[in-house]
């Protein structure tokens, strides 16, 4: 019983402690709380602030943050340096705001973390986090690369003494490491003293390796004929095929043949030729480079690739036949296609001697017997169309311009086995070709002579005397006599 008294007054007693401990607490919090200044062992950015309201510790911060944009910063790289200040690298900082989002904070923890702080051996530290000027960075960027980067080359084909394909290793690049660079900045206001940073480097790996052609071989191949007597034209054709010529395609990628090319401009070299627009021949600048697009499309094709983008022109045309033609525009009409095998892809391009041949090389297991070829489901014939010409001669005819029929088209992909039978049959889409008018220029009509009337017969006894320059027609005429 003794004993269960004592433990009684011993609880008593302690509750009573824990309570006085408590409302001192209260007390304590409530005196620093109503004087809206911060707790004891409150920090930002290293700074103590207890004791201290929103606005003197805002004050303080801004002191420490001048300190700071003053630090000199220098980058350097080999003999190279870029001096500048933290200042000229940083974003603005709004301090208010900052100091017034820890204030927030503070208020809204709980009254066990608050109380722990009262004696001021517990500190609760706000760091503040510095934001580089993304502007800045990049410039930086930019400038150091012109200086320092090395693009890397991929592996690439080429055709060795043989007629064989042959790989050649590419080479690694270099570049800039901005984020790397940029890690040697201090990352949080603190103390600090001048800044050496180190410009960092980083290698670029070729993204196409030997090792990634297997089995390489030709997948396809595809000819066509031109007229190397057309200068321009000839000229436009050899540009967009030097253009495309090495091209190496990644597994999965799609080509895109204005991407690949170009804009099409006198700027770039291009040259006026003749092209089809809508439904009619005329000169502009590139005339010829559907011919190449439409080489390559044919090529394409009978290598098995995936057909992503392809139009047909408005009229047929004579280098390719019908539904295997492919026009393209810049900015308008494309042609595109992907790279459906788990090899690179190597694309060809050769124009020499009035032929332009495109090859596709790539991984031979893909090779495939294929079979292209058009169903003609309308014919549309041309009409005639007769103008006038008055600078022809009269009665005179000449053929401007020849005729051409219009088609509808459907045209197909067939898959074969080594035994020749059919796999699969592909429809690859319907082309509709308008017709184009003969134009025939015609002169004027020919005018008829006027009727020369017949000398009236004279009447009975008339004498009639001849006209002027006339000899009567039954008197001589006298000798000439010479001057002696």
């Amino acid at each position: 019983m003794q004993w269960s008294g004592l433990k009684k007054e011993f609880v008593f007693v302690g509750l009573i402690l824990l309570g006085i401990i408590t409302a001192l607490g209260l007390y304590f919090y409530q005196a620093v709380a109503s004087q809206q200044v911060f707790a004891p062992g409150v920090q930002i950015a290293g700074i103590p602030v207890q004791g201290k309201n929103c606005d003197e510790a805002s004050s303080l911060l801004a002191a420490k943050m001048e300190q700071l944009w003053t630090v000199p910063v220098e980058f350097y790289r080999e003999d190279y340096t870029y001096e500048c200040t933290m200042r000229d690298l940083c974003e603005p900082i709004d301090i208010k705001g900052f100091v017034k989002d820890v204030w927030d904070k503070e208020q809204h923890l709980d009254w066990k973390e608050k109380l722990r702080s009262l004696d001021g051996r517990h500190y609760r530290c706000y760091s503040l986090t510095l934001n580089y000027d993304a502007a800045v960075k990049d410039k930086l960027h930019r400038e150091w690369n012109e200086r320092w980067s090395t693009p890397y080359t991929d592996a690439r084909v080429i055709i060795n003494a043989q007629g064989k394909p042959e790989v050649l290793p590419g080479q690694i690049g270099t570049r800039v490491d901005i984020n790397a660079t940029y890690m040697y900045l201090p990352q949080e206001l603190k103390e600090m003293g001048e800044l050496s940073v180190l410009i960092a480097l980083e290698s670029v790996n070729p993204h196409v390796n030997p090792e990634d052609f297997r089995n390489l071989g030709q997948l396809a191949v595809y000819s066509t004929q031109y007229n190397a007597g057309e200068v321009n034209r000839s000229h436009n054709l050899h540009m967009a095929a030097s253009s495309i010529d090495n091209c190496i395609l990644k597994a999965g990628e799609v080509f895109s043949f204005n991407k690949r090319v170009g804009s099409r401009s006198s700027e770039k070299g291009y040259r006026d030729a003749m092209v089809v627009v809508g439904d009619k021949f005329e000169p502009g600048i590139g005339g010829g480079i559907c011919q190449v697009s439409s080489t390559l499309y044919n090529s394409v094709l009978l290598a098995g690739l995936e057909i992503v983008e392809r139009h047909n022109h408005g009229l047929s045309v004579s280098y390719v036949p019908l539904g295997r033609d492919a026009t393209v525009v810049y900015g308008v009409q494309d042609f595109r296609f992907r790279n459906n095998t788990d090899s690179p892809l190597c694309i060809k391009a050769n124009a020499a001697g009035g032929k332009l041949t495109i090859t596709i090389y790539g991984n031979t297991d893909y090779k495939k017997n294929i079979r292209v070829y058009a169903v003609i489901d309308k014919t549309i014939p041309y009409d005639t169309v007769t103008e006038a010409d008055k600078n022809l001669a009269p009665g005179t005819e000449i053929i401007e311009r020849h005729g051409l029929p219009g088609y509808v088209v459907r045209a197909f992909r067939q898959y074969t086995d080594a035994r020749g039978k059919i796999v699969k049959t592909e429809r690859l889409g319907t082309d509709c070709y308008k017709p184009l008018s003969r134009v025939i220029k015609k002169g004027p009509a020919h005018v008829a002579d006027p009727a020369v009337p017949d000398p009236p017969a004279p009447a009975p006894g008339e004498v009639q005397e001849p006209g002027a320059g006339q000899n009567p027609p039954d008197v001589g005429v006298p000798p000439q006599v010479p001057a002696s």
